[in-house]
């Protein structure tokens, strides 16, 4: 995978879709995994299906007022009861990237080791946590949102992604 496509993935600021704000639901490791669950089952080398989205329970939003005219060629879902906001990047690369605001600074670890327990223990990129299933890549990393401890778990389809590092 080209390093473009995993600092894209990794750089996105965790956003609230404004049907279901994020700040009044705990985030648990559960409703991550189930939001990476989501999307991949949506990403394939042809793009990201959101009907799988909606499927699985996301429902279609839009940015928080404070973001209304920002104009990111980005979709954002959220789910009833659910912490997490799953972000749809635009084509050529078929991403979905799991986004929540953590409890505290170690929100990360109970939900690596949750998708550890799915895929296995996950190589080490950077500081980032990189499991691969199929042709699908699963990145968890750690960052802050509005100044508090967040995290994103990104899922990349390999082939699209290679398609557009070879474009670069």
């Amino acid at each position: 995978m080209s390093m473009p496509v995993i600092a894209a993935a990794l750089a996105l600021a965790p956003v609230q879709v404004a049907a279901q704000p994020a700040a009044t639901v705990p985030v648990a490791p559960a409703m991550v995994v189930d939001g990476m669950r989501a999307c991949a089952s949506a990403v394939s080398s042809s793009g990201v299906d959101t009907a799988r989205l909606q499927a699985a329970g996301y429902a279609a939003g839009a940015l928080g007022s404070d973001q209304a005219s920002a104009d990111t060629g980005m979709s954002f879902y959220g789910k009833a009861g659910s912490a997490v906001t799953l972000v749809v990047m635009p084509s050529p690369v078929a991403m979905c990237v799991a986004m929540a605001e953590t409890l505290g600074e170690d929100g990360r670890e109970p939900v690596r080791a949750a998708l550890a327990t799915v895929y296995g223990e996950p190589a080490d990129h950077n500081g980032n946590s990189v499991w691969r299933a199929g042709d699908q890549q699963i990145v968890l990393t750690a960052g802050e949102a509005d100044g508090g401890p967040a995290l994103r778990v990104a899922v990349l389809n390999e082939n699209a992604a290679v398609h557009m590092g070879s474009n670069q």
